[in-house]
């Protein structure tokens, strides 16, 4: 079994009603992946398997002790007026297990993470990620899903500046 990319619409409805409840305002920016989580290295392989035949590879990293790949759709997932063209799938951290599904998004700003976050002063952004070497992002976590905000899009991380 793979996994069905059309089945992204009720996360996605879920993630944009939590995004207006919050009044954050994302339709200026581009979506430019998706993330599916798997809960095993096997689930990983047969997954990655059947997307290579049907999506373009960028890239398979290693980041912090586990595989993630990163396809280019050739058919892009359609949402409302979005074209989501990149889908990122990681393997499983050994010890943190995850439930298989739409894990999050995410968004390129056109301003810097502190412009963007003293928007939203009632908001707790998860930081963690902001001092990255690449692709640094800031987070949202929702109950069921969350948000990434990044500064370039994943496709221009993997073809650029990871050949620096």
């Amino acid at each position: 079994m793979r996994v069905d990319i059309e089945d992204s619409k009720p996360f996605l409805d879920r993630l944009f009603a939590r995004l207006s409840a919050n009044s954050i305002q994302v339709d200026h920016l581009e979506m430019d992946h998706i993330c599916y989580r798997v809960a095993s290295q096997e689930r990983y392989d047969e997954l990655k398997g059947a997307l290579e035949q049907e999506a373009d590879l960028l890239a398979e990293s290693m980041i912090k002790g586990r595989p993630i790949c990163t396809f280019k759709l050739q058919k892009p997932i359609i949402y409302k007026n979005r074209q989501i063209e990149v889908f990122e799938l990681p393997a499983p951290k050994p010890s943190k297990p995850y439930k298989e599904g739409y894990e999050h998004v995410e968004f390129v700003l056109k301003e810097d993470f502190d412009t963007f976050m003293a928007k939203y002063p009632d908001i707790q952004f998860d930081e963690s990620g902001r001092d990255k070497k690449y692709n640094a992002d800031i987070r949202i976590q929702f109950p069921d899903c969350s948000v990434k905000f990044h500064r370039h899009s994943l496709e221009y991380v993997i073809t650029v500046l990871e050949k620096e």
